[in-house]
Protein backbone atom coordinates (compact mmCIF):
# COMPACT_ATOMS: atom_id res chain seq x y z
CA UNK A 1 0.00 0.00 0.00
CA UNK A 2 1.32 3.44 -0.91
CA UNK A 3 0.46 6.74 0.84
CA UNK A 4 -2.21 7.71 -1.69
CA UNK A 5 -3.97 4.36 -1.32
CA UNK A 6 -3.84 4.67 2.46
CA UNK A 7 -5.46 8.11 2.40
CA UNK A 8 -8.21 6.75 0.18
CA UNK A 9 -8.76 3.78 2.49
CA UNK A 10 -8.98 6.11 5.50
CA UNK A 11 -11.49 8.30 3.64
CA UNK A 12 -9.55 11.46 4.42
CA UNK A 13 -11.78 14.39 3.39
CA UNK A 14 -10.78 17.00 0.84
CA UNK A 15 -9.12 20.16 2.11
CA UNK A 16 -11.51 22.09 4.38
CA UNK A 17 -12.78 25.24 2.68
CA UNK A 18 -11.77 27.52 5.56
CA UNK A 19 -8.18 26.24 5.45
CA UNK A 20 -7.91 26.67 1.68
CA UNK A 21 -9.27 30.22 1.91
CA UNK A 22 -6.93 31.20 4.75
CA UNK A 23 -3.86 29.75 3.02
CA UNK A 24 -4.70 31.61 -0.17
CA UNK A 25 -5.55 34.82 1.68
CA UNK A 26 -2.37 35.01 3.72
CA UNK A 27 -0.29 34.59 0.56
CA UNK A 28 -2.14 37.50 -1.04
CA UNK A 29 -0.27 40.77 -0.53
CA UNK A 30 -3.50 42.72 -0.93
CA UNK A 31 -5.16 40.88 1.96
CA UNK A 32 -6.27 43.08 4.89
CA UNK A 33 -6.59 42.22 8.56
CA UNK A 34 -10.35 42.79 8.39
CA UNK A 35 -10.73 40.37 5.47
CA UNK A 36 -8.65 37.69 7.22
CA UNK A 37 -10.67 38.14 10.41
CA UNK A 38 -13.86 37.61 8.41
CA UNK A 39 -12.54 34.31 7.07
CA UNK A 40 -11.57 33.02 10.53
CA UNK A 41 -14.90 34.06 12.03
CA UNK A 42 -16.72 31.86 9.53
CA UNK A 43 -15.84 28.95 11.81
CA UNK A 44 -16.81 29.63 15.43
CA UNK A 45 -14.88 26.62 16.71
CA UNK A 46 -11.73 27.72 14.88
CA UNK A 47 -12.05 31.24 16.28
CA UNK A 48 -12.35 29.90 19.83
CA UNK A 49 -9.37 27.54 19.49
CA UNK A 50 -7.28 30.26 17.84
CA UNK A 51 -7.83 32.63 20.77
CA UNK A 52 -7.17 29.82 23.25
CA UNK A 53 -3.87 29.05 21.52
CA UNK A 54 -2.60 32.63 21.23
CA UNK A 55 -3.41 33.18 24.92
CA UNK A 56 -1.32 30.17 25.92
CA UNK A 57 2.03 30.61 27.64
CA UNK A 58 3.76 29.68 24.39
CA UNK A 59 3.16 33.19 23.01
CA UNK A 60 3.75 34.94 26.35
CA UNK A 61 1.62 37.96 25.41
CA UNK A 62 1.45 40.74 27.98
CA UNK A 63 -2.35 40.92 28.01
CA UNK A 64 -5.17 38.57 27.09
CA UNK A 65 -6.28 38.61 23.46
CA UNK A 66 -10.07 38.79 23.38
CA UNK A 67 -10.91 39.06 19.68
CA UNK A 68 -9.53 37.62 16.44
CA UNK A 69 -8.69 41.04 14.99
CA UNK A 70 -6.43 41.74 17.95
CA UNK A 71 -4.64 38.40 17.46
CA UNK A 72 -4.01 39.19 13.79
CA UNK A 73 -2.54 42.61 14.58
CA UNK A 74 -0.31 41.30 17.38
CA UNK A 75 0.95 38.13 15.70
CA UNK A 76 0.74 38.90 11.99
CA UNK A 77 -0.60 36.97 8.99
CA UNK A 78 2.07 34.20 8.85
CA UNK A 79 1.62 33.21 12.50
CA UNK A 80 -2.17 33.20 12.21
CA UNK A 81 -1.87 31.07 9.07
CA UNK A 82 0.38 28.58 10.83
CA UNK A 83 -1.85 28.26 13.89
CA UNK A 84 -5.07 27.93 11.89
CA UNK A 85 -3.51 25.32 9.58
CA UNK A 86 -2.63 23.17 12.57
CA UNK A 87 -6.00 23.70 14.24
CA UNK A 88 -7.98 22.88 11.10
CA UNK A 89 -5.99 19.68 10.58
CA UNK A 90 -6.61 18.73 14.19
CA UNK A 91 -10.33 19.47 13.89
CA UNK A 92 -10.59 17.45 10.68
CA UNK A 93 -9.14 14.35 12.31
CA UNK A 94 -11.11 14.77 15.53
CA UNK A 95 -14.34 14.32 13.54
CA UNK A 96 -13.25 11.08 11.91
CA UNK A 97 -14.30 7.63 13.06
CA UNK A 98 -12.09 5.94 15.66
CA UNK A 99 -10.39 9.25 16.46
CA UNK A 100 -8.45 9.09 19.73
CA UNK A 101 -9.09 12.51 21.23
CA UNK A 102 -6.37 12.22 23.87
CA UNK A 103 -3.81 11.26 21.25
CA UNK A 104 -4.90 14.16 19.05
CA UNK A 105 -4.32 16.59 21.91
CA UNK A 106 -0.86 15.16 22.60
CA UNK A 107 0.10 15.44 18.93
CA UNK A 108 -1.08 19.06 18.77
CA UNK A 109 0.75 19.85 21.99
CA UNK A 110 3.95 18.32 20.60
CA UNK A 111 3.50 20.18 17.31
CA UNK A 112 3.14 23.62 18.82
CA UNK A 113 6.09 23.03 21.14
CA UNK A 114 8.20 21.97 18.17
CA UNK A 115 7.08 25.07 16.27
CA UNK A 116 8.16 27.32 19.11
CA UNK A 117 11.52 25.65 19.40
CA UNK A 118 12.27 25.64 15.66
CA UNK A 119 11.54 29.36 15.54
CA UNK A 120 14.18 29.92 18.24
CA UNK A 121 16.74 27.65 16.58
CA UNK A 122 16.25 29.21 13.13
CA UNK A 123 16.24 32.82 14.36
CA UNK A 124 19.11 33.73 12.01
CA UNK A 125 17.22 32.48 8.95
CA UNK A 126 15.19 34.71 6.64
CA UNK A 127 11.65 35.54 7.68
CA UNK A 128 10.31 33.37 4.85
CA UNK A 129 12.35 30.35 5.95
CA UNK A 130 11.29 30.81 9.57
CA UNK A 131 7.63 30.95 8.58
CA UNK A 132 7.97 27.80 6.47
CA UNK A 133 9.74 25.93 9.29
CA UNK A 134 7.10 26.92 11.84
CA UNK A 135 4.30 25.73 9.56
CA UNK A 136 6.20 22.50 8.86
CA UNK A 137 6.53 21.95 12.62
CA UNK A 138 2.80 22.50 13.05
CA UNK A 139 1.87 19.85 10.49
CA UNK A 140 4.79 17.39 10.27
CA UNK A 141 3.16 14.92 12.69
CA UNK A 142 -0.05 14.66 10.67
CA UNK A 143 1.03 11.33 9.19
CA UNK A 144 1.11 9.80 12.66
CA UNK A 145 -2.61 10.53 13.08
CA UNK A 146 -3.38 8.73 9.82
CA UNK A 147 -1.24 5.70 10.66
CA UNK A 148 -2.74 5.51 14.16
CA UNK A 149 -6.25 5.56 12.73
CA UNK A 150 -5.68 2.94 10.05
CA UNK A 151 -3.37 0.49 11.82
CA UNK A 152 -4.85 0.87 15.32
CA UNK A 153 -3.34 -1.56 17.85
CA UNK A 154 -0.50 -2.50 15.49
CA UNK A 155 0.58 1.15 15.45
CA UNK A 156 0.31 1.44 19.24
CA UNK A 157 2.58 -1.58 19.66
CA UNK A 158 5.17 0.10 17.45
CA UNK A 159 5.15 3.14 19.72
CA UNK A 160 6.46 1.01 22.62
CA UNK A 161 5.12 3.40 25.24
CA UNK A 162 6.37 6.52 23.39
CA UNK A 163 4.24 9.13 21.65
CA UNK A 164 5.52 8.11 18.20
CA UNK A 165 7.21 4.99 16.79
CA UNK A 166 10.64 4.93 15.20
CA UNK A 167 10.51 5.92 11.53
CA UNK A 168 12.42 2.84 10.43
CA UNK A 169 10.05 0.62 12.41
CA UNK A 170 7.15 2.18 10.49
CA UNK A 171 8.84 1.42 7.19
CA UNK A 172 9.60 -2.19 8.11
CA UNK A 173 6.33 -3.08 9.85
CA UNK A 174 3.80 -0.94 7.98
CA UNK A 175 5.43 -0.52 4.60
CA UNK A 176 5.32 3.30 4.73
CA UNK A 177 6.18 6.15 7.10
CA UNK A 178 4.34 9.00 8.76
CA UNK A 179 6.51 11.42 6.75
CA UNK A 180 5.49 10.03 3.35
CA UNK A 181 1.83 9.82 4.36
CA UNK A 182 1.81 13.34 5.78
CA UNK A 183 3.47 14.75 2.66
CA UNK A 184 0.91 13.05 0.42
CA UNK A 185 -1.96 14.60 2.36
CA UNK A 186 -0.39 18.07 2.28
CA UNK A 187 0.19 17.72 -1.46
CA UNK A 188 -3.43 16.72 -2.03
CA UNK A 189 -4.50 19.69 0.08
CA UNK A 190 -2.42 22.04 -2.11
CA UNK A 191 0.17 23.16 0.44
CA UNK A 192 3.27 24.73 -1.09
CA UNK A 193 5.71 22.25 -2.63
CA UNK A 194 8.65 23.34 -0.45
CA UNK A 195 6.60 22.55 2.66
CA UNK A 196 5.53 19.17 1.26
CA UNK A 197 9.17 18.28 0.61
CA UNK A 198 10.26 19.34 4.08
CA UNK A 199 7.56 17.31 5.81
CA UNK A 200 8.07 14.32 3.54
CA UNK A 201 11.82 14.17 4.04
CA UNK A 202 12.39 15.48 7.55
CA UNK A 203 13.80 12.04 8.43
CA UNK A 204 15.68 11.70 5.14
CA UNK A 205 18.30 14.44 5.07
CA UNK A 206 20.38 12.67 2.46
CA UNK A 207 17.66 12.86 -0.19
CA UNK A 208 16.35 16.32 0.65
CA UNK A 209 17.02 18.35 -2.49
CA UNK A 210 16.66 21.82 -0.96
CA UNK A 211 18.82 23.53 1.70
CA UNK A 212 19.61 20.66 4.06
CA UNK A 213 19.88 23.06 6.97
CA UNK A 214 16.08 23.41 6.88
CA UNK A 215 15.74 19.68 7.58
CA UNK A 216 18.34 19.96 10.34
CA UNK A 217 16.43 22.77 12.06
CA UNK A 218 13.20 20.78 12.05
CA UNK A 219 14.92 17.55 13.10
CA UNK A 220 16.70 19.25 16.02
CA UNK A 221 13.49 20.82 17.31
CA UNK A 222 11.60 17.56 16.83
CA UNK A 223 14.19 15.46 18.67
CA UNK A 224 14.54 17.93 21.52
CA UNK A 225 10.82 18.01 22.25
CA UNK A 226 10.48 14.21 22.15
CA UNK A 227 13.62 13.64 24.23
CA UNK A 228 12.46 16.11 26.87
CA UNK A 229 9.18 14.21 27.20
CA UNK A 230 11.02 11.04 28.19
CA UNK A 231 14.09 12.61 29.81
CA UNK A 232 13.37 15.88 31.67
CA UNK A 233 16.95 15.90 32.95
CA UNK A 234 18.31 16.36 29.44
CA UNK A 235 18.76 20.10 29.93
CA UNK A 236 21.18 19.49 32.78
CA UNK A 237 23.60 17.51 30.62
CA UNK A 238 26.78 18.97 29.22
CA UNK A 239 27.11 19.01 25.45
CA UNK A 240 29.64 16.16 25.45
CA UNK A 241 27.12 14.01 27.34
CA UNK A 242 24.36 14.39 24.73
CA UNK A 243 23.28 11.59 22.34
CA UNK A 244 25.47 11.56 19.17
CA UNK A 245 22.57 12.40 16.83
CA UNK A 246 21.66 15.44 18.91
CA UNK A 247 25.26 16.67 19.03
CA UNK A 248 25.49 16.32 15.25
CA UNK A 249 22.32 18.37 14.72
CA UNK A 250 23.61 21.10 17.02
CA UNK A 251 26.74 21.25 14.88
CA UNK A 252 24.84 21.24 11.58
CA UNK A 253 22.54 24.07 12.69
CA UNK A 254 25.32 25.99 14.43
CA UNK A 255 23.23 26.02 17.58
CA UNK A 256 24.81 26.66 20.98
CA UNK A 257 23.77 24.01 23.50
CA UNK A 258 24.33 26.50 26.31
CA UNK A 259 21.98 29.05 24.73
CA UNK A 260 19.40 26.43 23.74
CA UNK A 261 19.20 24.68 27.11
CA UNK A 262 19.16 28.02 28.94
CA UNK A 263 16.30 29.30 26.80
CA UNK A 264 14.29 26.13 27.34
CA UNK A 265 14.73 26.29 31.11
CA UNK A 266 13.56 29.90 31.16
CA UNK A 267 10.59 29.22 28.93
CA UNK A 268 9.09 26.41 30.94
CA UNK A 269 8.99 25.41 34.57
CA UNK A 270 7.92 21.88 33.75
CA UNK A 271 9.34 18.95 31.77
CA UNK A 272 8.97 19.96 28.17
CA UNK A 273 10.12 22.77 25.94
CA UNK A 274 7.04 24.92 26.30
CA UNK A 275 4.16 24.97 28.75
CA UNK A 276 1.07 23.15 27.66
CA UNK A 277 -1.48 24.89 25.50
Amino acid sequence: MNPRELLKACQIPSVPIVLREILEATDNQAMTSAALEKLVLKDAGLSFQLLKTVNSSYFALRSKVKVVSQAIVLLGFPTIKNITAGLVLLETFSKMKKADQDYLKKVWQCSIETAGLVKFIAKKESKKNQENLVLAAMVHHIGHLILAQYFGDQYKRLCEGQLFPNCEAERVELGLTHASVGAELLQQWKFQEELVLLVGQHHDRKNFIEDKKQVDYLSLADQMILLLESNPGLLELRENELPPDLKNLLKCTETSWTDLSSSLRETSSEAGAFKRV
